[in-house]
């Protein structure tokens, strides 16, 4: 989602926009950020088998892509750190859409 359909569809819900809430614009990023959201959209998303929650990205093609696009040696670890947070907040909330589900199924 852009921004500007962000706002559109707060406009229309006739609720306030947040900016914390508000879709990055991906013209405003850096160079080695755009390269961090090109090389974490191409690992492959692990699920839990049982209950179909995503659990993370899987990381062992991580040399491999950092290799692919030339990444320094020197940046690996940072974008290494960037790639954990962005998961980490995706994990977050994948968990917390789950239990609203569930919640909803249970009659909560």
């Amino acid at each position: 989602m852009t921004k500007e359909r962000y706002i559109e569809s707060c406009e229309i819900t006739g609720s306030t926009p947040i900016e914390e809430e508000m879709p990055v614009d991906e013209t405003e990023l850096t160079f080695d950020l755009l390269r961090v959201l090109q090389v974490y959209r191409l690992l492959k998303s692990t699920m839990d088998s049982f209950s179909g929650v995503y659990t993370g990205k899987d990381l062992s093609l991580l040399d491999y892509l950092f290799n692919l696009y030339e990444v320094p040696k020197d940046l690996q670890l940072i974008y290494l750190e960037y790639i954990i947070i962005i998961d980490e907040d995706n994990i977050s909330y994948y968990a917390s859409k789950s239990n609203k589900k569930a919640k909803v199924k249970n009659g909560g």
